[in-house]
Formats: C-alpha cells, sequence, structure tokens
C-alpha cells in the first residue's frame, strides 16, 4: 500500500509538471502568433498607405489630363473653323530655339513632379497687339502619325498669333519642322498647341509615337522652319504648292515635244543595237523583250515574215545554225530618226566570231508610243557578203544607189541636175521620211528646191559612208553624211540612212530618207 501510494503521488506530480509545460508551451505560441499578427497589420497597413498614395497621384494625373484635354478641345475647336474660313491669324513671335524649349520641357517636368502643380500651358508673348496663349497639349503615348499636323496656327479677332512649338525630342523626320511654317498675319489672335514634355518610362506605348520637334533634328529643315513667319491663316504641313504644284515634285519630262519625241526614238533604236548585240552573245531575252505583241518582222529582207515571239526565236536558232555558230558582234555605225518619230534606221556592222566574215546591215523600225519594236525590215545579204554568191540584180542594186548619191552630190554643188534622171515612171520619194510622198517629177523638184532653201541655201556635199544590198536584191540602203555649206565650208554634218526600192532597168522606185 505504501509503495502504491507513492507511485501515486509521483504520477500527479509528474501531471502537474506536464500541465504547466503545456500551458507554458501554449503561452509562448499565443505570443509568438499574437506578434505575426501585429507584424502583417503593420506591413498591411503600410500597403494600403502606398496604394493610397498611388491612387491618390493617379487621381492627380486623371484630374489633370482631364483638364488639359478639356482645355485642348476648347481652343482646337475655334482652330478647326478658323482654318475651314481661311481666317488669318495676327502677326506672332516665331518658334524659339531647341535650348530655350528644353529650358521650358524641363521646368514643366519640374513642376509637375516636384511641386504638383498643372503645367496646363506655358505663356510666350507674341511681337504685335496684344498676346497669344500656347497650350501644352498630352501627345504623350500618342500613335497618331499625324498628330504633329493638328499644330496648324490660325484664328480671328484682336490680337496676335503665335506658331506652334513641337515636341523637341530625337527627332528623324527630314521635313518635321516644315510643319511650323505658318503663322497669321492681320487681325486676330491664335492660340497652338504645345506637346507635353515626354515623360521617362511612360508606357511602351510612347515609344512608338511619332516623334517630331527640333531637338537632335538630323535635317537642317527642321531648325530653318523655326526662324520663318509666314502669312494666311492654315498650314503646319509642308512648304505651299507654287503655282499649284509641291516644290517637292519633280515634274515628268515633256514628252509631247518634237525634240523629246526624237531623243526617245533614237534612244529606243540604239537600245535594240544593243539587244541585237547581246544575241550574237546567246542571250535572246533582251532581244525578244523589246517586241510587242503583234510584230511584223522581215529579217533579212526577203525572208519570210515573222509575226509571233516564237518565230522570232526560231529565226534566231536558224541564224546561229547557218551563219554564226560561235555569236557575232553588232558594231553600231548610225542610227538616225525620222521626220515621223514612230520610225528611225539603224546601221551596223556584223562581225561573225571565229571568221574573218562581216557584213553591213541596215535596219528600219517602227516603235510603239511606249518605245517597243513593232515591225523591222533589215537589209543585209550574208550570202553575198560571206561567200560572193551575187545574181544580176544585185549588181543593179548596187550600181544604181552609187549612182544616186553621186547624183545627189551634184546637186547640192550645183554641178549637175541628173537627179532628177535617177527614178523610174512611176516611183514614190519621202524624204525625209514621215512627210508626204512625192509621185512625180516636178513635186519632187519643187520638194527638194524647198529642203536645200530651208536646209543647205549654200548648197551640201554627200560623203558615202557605206551601201548594202538585202537578200531581196531589189532592196538596198546607203549611209552617208549630208554636209551642209556656208562660204564653201562645211559647217554641219547630217548622218542620213536612205531604204531602196530599185527596178531591174537600175531606176528608183521607192525612196524613204530616214533623217
Amino acid at each position: 500500500y505504501t509503495s502504491d501510494t507513492r507511485y501515486y503521488h509521483s504520477y500527479q506530480l509528474m501531471a502537474l509538471a506536464s500541465d504547466s509545460l503545456a500551458r507554458c508551451f501554449l503561452i509562448v505560441c499565443l505570443g509568438f502568433a499574437t506578434r505575426a499578427e501585429e507584424a502583417s497589420t503593420d506591413l498591411q497597413c503600410q500597403q494600403d498607405g502606398q496604394l493610397s498614395t498611388g491612387t491618390q497621384a493617379n487621381g492627380l494625373l486623371n484630374i489633370l489630363s482631364g483638364n488639359i484635354i478639356n482645355k485642348a478641345a476648347s481652343v482646337a475647336k475655334p482652330w478647326g473653323a478658323a482654318i475651314e474660313r481661311g481666317d488669318s491669324g495676327g502677326t506672332g513671335a516665331t518658334s524659339t530655339g531647341k535650348h530655350k524649349i528644353k529650358e521650358e520641357k524641363k521646368a514643366a517636368k519640374h513642376t509637375a513632379s516636384e511641386e504638383g502643380e498643372d503645367a496646363e500651358h506655358i505663356e510666350i508673348t507674341g511681337s504685335g497687339a496684344g498676346s497669344g496663349e500656347q497650350i501644352q497639349s498630352p501627345t504623350e503615348d500618342s500613335e497618331d502619325g499625324y498628330a504633329d499636323e493638328s499644330n496648324d496656327s490660325a484664328g480671328s479677332g484682336g490680337g496676335s498669333g503665335e506658331k506652334n512649338q513641337p515636341s523637341t525630342e530625337d527627332t528623324e523626320d527630314e521635313y518635321a519642322g516644315e510643319s511650323n511654317d505658318s503663322t497669321g498675319s492681320g487681325g486676330g489672335s491664335g492660340e497652338t498647341t504645345q506637346p507635353a514634355p515626354r515623360r521617362r518610362g511612360g508606357g511602351t506605348a510612347a515609344a512608338r509615337r511619332r516623334r517630331s520637334g527640333a531637338e537632335d533634328a538630323e535635317d537642317g529643315h527642321a531648325e530653318e522652319s523655326n526662324e520663318t513667319t509666314g502669312s494666311g491663316g492654315g498650314g503646319g504641313e509642308a512648304s505651299p504648292p507654287v503655282n499649284g504644284q509641291d516644290p517637292f515634285d519633280t515634274a515628268a519630262p515633256d514628252e509631247s515635244t518634237p525634240e523629246n519625241q526624237y531623243a526617245k526614238t533614237h534612244k529606243s533604236a540604239l537600245a535594240y543595237l544593243q539587244a541585237l548585240g547581246d544575241v550574237g552573245t546567246f542571250k535572246d531575252f533582251g532581244y525578244l523583250y523589246l517586241f510587242t505583241d503583234k510584230i511584223m518582222v522581215s529579217d533579212p529582207v526577203g525572208s519570210e515574215m515573222k509575226t509571233k515571239e516564237s518565230h522570232l526565236s526560231t529565226s534566231i536558232s536558224s541564224m546561229r545554225a547557218t551563219i554564226a555558230p560561235l555569236g557575232f558582234d553588232i558594231i553600231p555605225r548610225a542610227a538616225t530618226v525620222a521626220q515621223d518619230p514612230k520610225f528611225a534606221a539603224a546601221y551596223s556592222t556584223v562581225k561573225i566570231t571565229g571568221s574573218n566574215v562581216s557584213f553591213d546591215r541596215a535596219d528600219l523600225i517602227e516603235f510603239t508610243e511606249w518605245g517597243k519594236v513593232k515591225g523591222i525590215s533589215a537589209y543585209y545579204n550574208f550570202a553575198a557578203s560571206a561567200l560572193g554568191v551575187k545574181s544580176p540584180q544585185h549588181s543593179v542594186t548596187n550600181k544604181t544607189i552609187y549612182g544616186y548619191l553621186h547624183a545627189l552630190h551634184e546637186l547640192g554643188t550645183n554641178k549637175s541636175l541628173d537627179y532628177f534622171n535617177q527614178f523610174a515612171d512611176e516611183f514614190e520619194v519621202h524624204d525625209p521620211f514621215g512627210t508626204a510622198p512625192v509621185l512625180t517629177i516636178k513635186d519632187l523638184q519643187s520638194k527638194i528646191k524647198g529642203l536645200a532653201t530651208m536646209v543647205a541655201p549654200q548648197g551640201f556635199m554627200v560623203k558615202i559612208k557605206a551601201v548594202t544590198v538585202a537578200a531581196d536584191e531589189r532592196f538596198g540602203s546607203a549611209y552617208f553624211d549630208l554636209m551642209l555649206l556656208a562660204s564653201g565650208k562645211v559647217i554641219q554634218e547630217i548622218p542620213i540612212i536612205d531604204i531602196f526600192e530599185i527596178s531591174s532597168a537600175g531606176k528608183i522606185m521607192n525612196l524613204k530618207a530616214v533623217w
């Protein structure tokens, strides 16, 4: 019994001790919990305080923006009406320089951030009667590429109008400054907007908005526009057109004049010779590209007419197989334009690659108004030039052409009238080509007399350059210089390419003088 009682009391003491330890542990835990709750409460208070501060700041910014927008809208509304009416603003002060703009921007920043005051507008005194007020509009984060164009100066009524000041950071627009050219003249006060200085870190849209102004300008136009005042109410974009034409537009050349038409055709004829030379180096694309869809090509004259691009390709392949398997070179000699500028003639020498063979060719070319080739008649005879294969008509044609040139020379030097004996009973002369044809000797005499009086009143001489006969040996061509005389001296040389059709009797049936 005594032992059990002792154990019982020991158990009670241990239970009391355990209960005391449990109570102490609970007290400690409650203390830590209370401390943690107090700390959490303090942190929440701090966050609430910051949120309240941010909310107040945002509220102030929203109020400020609302005031500015309302003010800008109230000012912009009369602007639009004034610009549409064409009212002129008063004579105002010119925009300030870059250094002053920077100072104003820094001052506006400092005022908005440090003092919390509303930098709604900046007053700048203008010259003339009265003063104009510039409104600083909130253009930050603007993505409208035409935002700067709203800075046109206008207005009506008494006072003076002042120019707008664009935002002044990082100008990259080449003509950004030109939007500041306009100021009003005459009576009236015009108010213009001044974009707000950029706030750093103001969102991603700020990086995308159109930047204009004078700071860091890379083009001289931006600064020059801040030094001039104009007249009239509208403006703000580039300089006004002069006589209805934008000064930055270059007028297209007038191709309606004869000189320009002849120059264009002459250039096209040289391009044709270049493309023909490319064919000799196995580059056909440029040559084929010169032609229109509907063509009439006789190359050479006497061969089958080609009317499609596929026909041209076949002709080129045949020519390579029979004449120039290794290619050929084209040596341009002359290019002349007819009185009708749709037509030109080109004279050249063809040299066959890998041989000593060469021959002359004359091309009578008809162009479209866009410079495309519409028709070609090529006068040359490879067989006669390279192989010596000639018919009796070849000699007749060749001799008649040389006789014509000799008679023309004697006519110009007043030695003989044999020129008029070179033609058949029925003939057709186009001299120059593009004029009305002459069909009788009487008309031809009158025509030649008129040409001599107009072109060579003191006479002329003929210098023969080359003569060639076509594959159809009734046709041939001549390239010569008509040398105009004055006081017995040559004062000018005119290149001429003549195209002939010769009868079997050795008389000229058709003559086209291309010059």
